[in-house]
């Protein structure tokens, strides 16, 4: 039941998010921000206007129906998702960026585990993977549970550049994270990152 909540409370904030892109927190008042020409100004308040004199005064990007937007009120999750991933895509991720956010993603994934089981034991590559799926993918598809127990586990990703990105939680709670390759790609001069 946790994890399902757990997926509820995301599905959640991403609804949140897609809101307030219309201007709205509250999907019950969204339609109601709209002025007589159907547009109500959003007010940019972080910053004046060019003359320096007062807050800058931006249309609503939902009153046009521009990208992102659907009937002229409610955001697409599909649109952002979409802009979102071409973003990242402008430059290519290096091996190693691509492995850390890999092994990072295993960690919250049995952190997640932890919080459904009250333990890190049973928490294998399988149940990981059924947990997020993005872990068969890619780099993550690498990633290994090393060891775990009651209080603690160690993960491992192996880089395409032969660099394996590792982290550790003790039963005392500390959290490691070191590499294998000292000074080499994104592995500092220490071994840990």
């Amino acid at each position: 039941m946790r994890l399902v909540h757990a997926r509820s409370t995301i599905a959640g904030a991403l609804l949140a998010l897609a809101f307030s892109a219309c201007g709205s927190s509250d999907p019950t008042t969204a339609g109601s921000q709209t002025s007589q020409s159907g547009s109500a100004p959003k007010v940019d308040t972080r910053a004046g206007d060019s003359t320096g004199s007062g807050p800058d005064v931006q249309p609503d990007p939902c009153a046009t129906n521009s990208p992102g937007c659907d009937d002229g009120e409610w955001p697409t999750v599909e649109a952002e998702a979409t802009s979102t991933a071409a973003f990242m895509q402008d430059e290519p991720l290096s091996p190693d960026t691509v492995a850390k956010s890999a092994a990072r993603t295993a960690q919250v994934t049995i952190e997640t585990y932890w919080i459904e089981h009250q333990t890190y034991a049973g928490a294998d590559v399988p149940t990981l993977i059924f947990i997020e799926s993005s872990l068969a993918d890619g780099a993550a598809g690498s990633f290994k549970v090393i060891s775990t127990s009651q209080n603690g586990f160690a993960l491992s990703v192996a880089s395409a550049s032969g660099t394996t990105f590792r982290i550790e939680r003790s039963a005392s709670g500390a959290v490691r994270r070191d590499c294998s390759a000292p000074q080499t790609g994104e592995c500092p001069a220490d071994g840990t990152w």
